[in-house]
This record gives structure tokens, sequence and C-alpha cells, in this order.
């Protein structure tokens, strides 16, 4: 009877002993687990795992410090490409027009509308007819105006007739022959001739825009390199080059009167000059 009872107090603790170790085996680990990130692995159990886990909660703000540790230099080497000067130059030169543009037509009246039709359309045919005798080819006579209107008495309250306006736009390619041309329209017309007004212009103007474009370069360059000395830097290369608008040769207007057709063998008509001109903004790197 002792016997049995020593052995079952023996068994007991025992079980006490066992239940004990593995309380202590798993409530530490247990405890670490939720702990460790907190405060910091004090446990050397499980030490392992805890140090694994550690990198991957901290990765994702190691990442995001070493890009921008990484970015600041670029953008300050980006702002210093980027240091540049911009200037604008332009540039003008002067030509003599070789082709000359010139509006004329006929005008007719009549106290009804298809009799002064009638009359414009005789005389128009016959300008268009003096034009083309005297080299302006088909190509370059051109319809630009056509009315037929009622014409009214002073205070506006009765008909008193009909008008009628053919234009004709010519471009002649020959400036020395303008007045000629001038004057054969008029005689082929007679009093119905009308002269809008004449025009000069470039027939190829590629030669004259390059030159100021050159121009215009050149003074942009010599711009920037003065702001860069006054800054204290020095001009690099050319960055951009670009042409931000121009003036085409401004037209020049005659209107030759029929008193100067009568008064000389010739109308006198005179092309002058013209300007054209360029106007170019240029980017330059400094250092």
């Amino acid at each position: 009877m002792k016997f049995r009872t020593v052995l079952l107090s023996a068994l007991a603790v025992a079980g006490l002993a066992a239940t004990a170790a593995c309380a202590g085996a798993t409530a530490p680990r247990n405890a670490q687990a939720v702990s460790a990130p907190q405060a910091g692995s004090v446990q050397q159990q499980g030490s392992v795992q805890q140090v694994g886990a550690v990198p991957q909660v901290g990765a994702a703000p190691q990442t995001a410090q070493a890009t921008e540790a990484t970015g600041a230099p670029a953008d300050a080497q980006n702002t210093f490409t980027n240091r540049t000067i911009t200037a604008v130059g332009s540039g003008t030169v002067s030509g003599t027009p070789d082709t000359l543009t010139v509006q004329l037509g006929v005008q007719t009246r009549a106290a009804t509308a298809s009799v002064a039709l009638n009359q414009n359309n005789t005389a128009a045919a016959s300008l268009i007819a003096k034009l083309k005798s005297s080299g302006v080819a088909e190509k370059d006579l051109r319809t630009s105006s056509l009315s037929v209107y009622a014409t009214y008495s002073d205070n506006g309250s009765t008909v008193t007739g009909y008008e009628v306006s053919n234009m004709v736009t010519a471009t002649l390619h020959d400036v020395s022959k303008a007045g000629t041309l001038i004057d054969a329209a008029q005689s082929a017309a007679g009093n119905a001739i009308r002269v809008d007004g004449i025009s000069f212009s470039f027939a190829d103007d590629s030669s004259l825009r390059a030159k100021a474009r050159a121009d215009a370069v050149k003074q942009a360059l010599t711009q920037a390199k003065q702001l860069a000395d006054v800054a204290g830097v020095t001009v690099g290369q050319v960055m951009s080059i670009s042409e931000s608008g121009g003036s085409a040769p401004m037209p020049m207007y005659a209107m030759p009167s029929a008193a100067g057709a009568a008064d000389s063998a010739t109308t006198p008509v005179l092309p002058g000059s013209a300007d054209l001109s360029v106007t170019v903004q240029v980017v330059v790197a400094i250092g």
C-alpha cells in the first residue's frame, strides 16, 4: 500500500513537470513572436526567425531612402544641365520685287440691269483679250469680283439705274511691262476701265529669306554672348533654334491715273524695293 502511494506521487510529480516544461517551451516562443518586433528580440530562442522578419518589415523604407539619396544628385545634375540662355534675333533684307499683281476691271451703268450687264460683258471680254495679247498667261488671270446693283436718287426713294462691275486680277512676271499693260487695258475698255490697285512681290524669296535667317541667328548668338559675359558664365553649345515668326515682303500699292496715261507714252509703274524679315529664337547652354 505504501509503495503504491509513492508510485502515484512520483507519477503526479512527473506529470506536473512535463506540463510545466511544455508550458515553458510554448509560452516564451509565442510571447517572443508577438513582442519581438516591438521589444527588439531579447530571447535567444527563435532569434534566426526574428532576424529574418525585421528586414522584411523595414524593406520598403530602406528602398525609399535609397531612391531619395540617388535621386537628389540626378536632380541637381539635370538642373545644371538645363542652365541656358534664350536670345531672340531678327534679320531683314531688301530686294527688288519681280512680280506685279494688278486688279483691273470694267464698270458700266445703264437704265436697266440687262443693258448694263451686256455692256459690261463686252468691255470685260475686250479687256481680257488685250491682257492675254499683252503677255499675261491665262493661268495668271482670274475673276476677283462681279457685282450688279441698283443705283438710287439722292433721297434714296427712286431707282435710277443699274451698275455692273467686273474685276480681274492679273499677275505679271515682267514688272518692266506693267505700264504698258495698264495702257493696253485702258485702250481696250475705254472709259469703263477701273484700276483697284497694284502690288509687288517676289516670285521666289528663298535666297532672301535664307540671308535674313542667317542674320537673325548671328544677332541672337551675339546677344546670348553679351548676356553670358555680363552674368560671368560661358556660352556652350546651341540647344535649339526656332523661327518664331517673320514678315513677308510688304506689298507696295500704286494707283495709276487716267491722266497719267494721257500725259505720257507709258504709264510709269516703279517697283521700288521690299523688305523681308525673319525672327528666330536661339537657346544656348551655359557653364
